[in-house]
């Protein structure tokens, strides 16, 4: 039996509390003169088929910067996996890439990295691994498993790497370790916004 054609669509994760940030929105937060999410935005958008934003507030806003937004189906902010459900549910692609919105750096080439690991495993979850640890946000799973993912959330259980371990999985290094830097709180967002201002600007001071 033919395979489906590979066409990849893409979820960026924005539907958390922020709670480390004082319950703001993360996504929407100022760096570098652009909101968080619309630097992953930008590093995603040339090589998906449809970018959907997963978000629980502020969806208006979202909808200027996507294809399509979604909402948890379950309420009380059940965490990742809730987003990636309403995001399966939307798509069209044979795989959805998942990444978060709090990791701005993350860079083309390790998207092309999964994207490759994907086409050659159609059926396996594909996950970013740095320094042997899974990063199960940073990922690409197949459409097919949107099915099992209801099941599991029905189910009353939310881990994201419990869920992916019913599927082959197989793993994609992380050459760079800043790419997957994340801003949880007020200190890592000035943290950020002082190595930007000393990559745009290195000879200044």
């Amino acid at each position: 039996m033919n395979r489906p054609e590979f066409k990849l669509d893409a979820v960026i994760l924005a539907g958390g509390q922020g709670q480390r940030m004082g319950g703001c929105d993360k996504g929407l937060v100022e760096l570098g003169e652009q909101k968080m999410v619309q630097w992953t935005l930008d590093t995603v958008r040339p090589v998906v088929s449809q970018l959907i934003i997963s978000c629980n507030r502020n969806q208006q806003l979202y909808h200027s910067m996507a294809d399509q937004v979604v909402s948890d189906q379950l309420s009380g902010f059940p965490g990742p996996l809730a987003g990636i459900q309403s995001a399966l549910n939307v798509a069209s692609g044979s795989h959805l890439l998942v990444l978060p919105c709090d990791t701005p750096w993350v860079g083309k080439e390790l998207i092309h990295s999964l994207a490759q690991a994907a086409k050659a495993h159609p059926e396996s979850i594909i996950v970013a691994e740095l320094n042997g640890r899974m990063e199960p946000l940073h990922a690409i799973i197949p459409r097919t498993c949107a099915a099992s993912l209801e099941s599991f959330l029905q189910s009353g259980q939310r881990a994201v790497r419990f869920w992916y371990q019913q599927f082959p999985m197989q793993s994609v290094a992380v050459a760079h370790a800043a790419e997957l830097a994340n801003i949880n709180d007020r200190e890592q967002l000035a943290e950020a916004e002082q190595n930007l201002r000393q990559r745009q600007h290195p000879d200044a001071g």
